[in-house]
């Protein structure tokens, strides 16, 4: 979705979302301590950081969480016995 300013206040561009996004991913913080340091209202960084991951979810997805098929569950059955 594409943001736009107005005359009372500029968007939060995609860098800052992804920053906020990650941070809380990799730190566990509680969304009202990132939204204060973020300059951001709570309940814009639960929005941001929901819409962030899903965003990041849909686009890697396809590619990293691939569902194995019957030939390479059999390669994992086997290294698991051979080790």
């Amino acid at each position: 979705m594409q943001q736009t300013h107005t005359r009372f206040r500029k968007c939060i561009t995609a860098g800052e979302r992804l920053a906020l996004t990650l941070r809380y991913l990799a730190t566990g913080d509680n969304l009202h301590i990132l939204a204060y340091g973020f300059r951001v209202a709570s309940s814009t960084a639960c929005i941001i950081t929901r819409n962030t991951a899903i965003a990041i979810y849909e686009k890697l997805a396809p590619t990293y969480l691939v569902v194995p098929n019957a030939d390479q569950w059999k390669r994992v059955t086997m290294d698991y016995y051979t080790k």
